[in-house]
């Protein structure tokens, strides 16, 4: 029999000990990492559904832009005074005007019943499933606006703030808020053609049949809307030594072309006012010119082709050199879109649109064209049409020279001289003032969001 030595098993003994002390300290380990894996899952579980929350808040304020954009287009008008008033409930007065205050009710099964916090306020879009989630958006009135956010009679700055409210399945609830811009007070055009700064030419075509009337809408036959605006001037200028150029550019015609240009103001449809008598200097008494400094100040005229660039749904580059061919979507009478070409741009037939061209080049129509809305070309302020086919423009056309953008120019308010336009080519045309075509232009634009910030 062997003997083991009392040093060997004192060595035994304190593995033996040393092995259960690892094995305790690995055991500890391990209880101490899924502890922490069972609360990273948990707070990722939670970051998830707050996320979720959160982005549903978004989704209610996209939401919320939309339902504005739909109420324009119903109501043909850029005001959403009436969807304030609507919101504001019968108190006239937006009372969840404080998005902390807002609070939120729910079933027995975790599912969202109520909003609080309202007063009496109508939502503009009410609690709505999406997915696993819920989201809702209020609006009220902007800080800016004379009486606070509460105010619902009146938007002079055509601004609006929607709050988003996003429900996860956990009973979280995020929320956001943002001021939406529902769109500038779009200039009203004083003429058919507004050719502002000095010295401009005006030549309207020496073959086939060219009309330009100034009766509102004149014989579009436009279901439930008669011309309401009465009769413009065919061609509006902003001086004297313009209007006395123009005129010769008319009276420079054949007088069978001279018939053609008619402002109908004698009534409408109006017997026909020819030569010299449809054009006008709109510094004098026109209501619309007064009403808008664009067409008054050069800088303002830029400043309005910014908020054209921001509101566009279309934005074409200027090319390097020669002119960019507009093609592709170019509105419809349902979805008017916004088009803005930030150099030379030409539209070659066949092709037709609605809504706003604005154009910071030279623009070229080029055959069959047809345009409903409002036309502007701004920066060297020369339109020319050009090709067989002829086209009509239902709306109004703005030309100015504002210097490529320096407003540096010698004429009234720092325009320059010679906007031009010039039709040649053969076929028919009617060019006719329209404020229905000039307002569904701005209707279908966008909700524009100016700044955003989370609860």
């Amino acid at each position: 029999m062997i003997h083991e030595s009392r040093g060997a098993a004192r060595e035994r003994g304190a593995v033996l000990v040393m092995s259960l002390i690892i094995l305790f300290l690995a055991t500890a380990a391990g209880i101490i990492l899924l502890r922490l894996a069972q609360v990273e899952t948990t707070n990722n579980v939670s970051d998830r559904r707050s996320k979720q929350a959160f982005f549903m808040a978004e989704g209610a304020i996209e939401r919320g832009r939309d339902e504005l954009r739909i109420y324009r287009t119903a109501n043909k008008s850029i005001s959403v005074v009436g969807k304030l008033q609507a919101v504001a409930g019968t108190n006239g007065t937006i009372n969840a005007t404080d998005p902390t205050a807002i609070g939120v009710t729910f079933d027995s099964t975790g599912v969202p019943t109520a909003l609080t916090g309202l007063g009496d306020d109508q939502p503009l879009r009410g609690i709505t499933s999406y997915g696993s989630g819920w989201y809702a958006t209020l609006m009220t009135n902007d800080l800016a606006e004379s009486g606070g956010r509460a105010t619902a009679n009146t938007d002079t700055n055509k601004r609006v703030m929607l709050i988003g409210i996003g429900i996860g399945p956990d009973r979280s609830i995020e929320m956001v808020e943002a001021v939406a811009d529902t769109g500038p007070d779009m200039p009203t055009p004083p003429a058919t053609i507004t050719m502002l700064g000095d010295a401009p030419h005006f030549d309207a075509g020496g073959s086939g049949a060219k009309q330009y009337f100034g009766d509102d809408c004149r014989g579009l036959g436009l279901s439930g809307y008669p011309p309401g605006l009465g009769s413009f001037d065919v061609i509006g200028v902003t001086t004297d030594a313009a209007l006395a150029v123009v005129d010769a550019d008319i009276l420079g015609m054949s007088n069978s072309k001279q018939q053609d240009i008619n402002s109908g103001s004698a009534g409408y449809p109006g017997p026909a006012e020819w030569g010299t008598g449809t054009t006008e200097n709109i510094t004098v008494s026109n209501p619309w010119y007064a009403a808008y400094p664009e067409f008054q100040d050069c800088s303002k005229m830029v400043a309005l082709a910014n908020i054209v660039r921001d509101m566009a749904d279309r934005i074409i580059p200027a090319p390097s050199s020669g002119t960019v061919r507009l093609t592709g979507d170019l509105g419809t009478a349902d979805v008017p879109r916004i088009i803005y070409c930030e150099g030379n741009c030409s539209l070659r037939a066949p092709a037709t649109g609605y809504g706003v061209l604005f154009v910071r080049g030279d623009l070229t129509f080029d055959g069959q064209i047809e345009w409903y809305g409002q036309v502007y070309v701004v920066g060297s302020g020369q339109l020319f049409r050009q090709g067989a086919g002829g086209g009509n423009v239902y709306g109004s056309i703005i030309i100015a020279n504002t210097v490529n953008d320096t407003c540096t120019g010698t004429s009234t308010g720092g325009f320059g001289v010679g906007a031009q336009y010039d039709m040649s080519g053969g076929g028919n045309s009617v060019t006719a003032y329209c404020s229905y075509y000039n307002k569904l232009a701005w209707i279908g634009s966008p909700v524009n969001l100016k700044s955003f910030r989370q609860y």
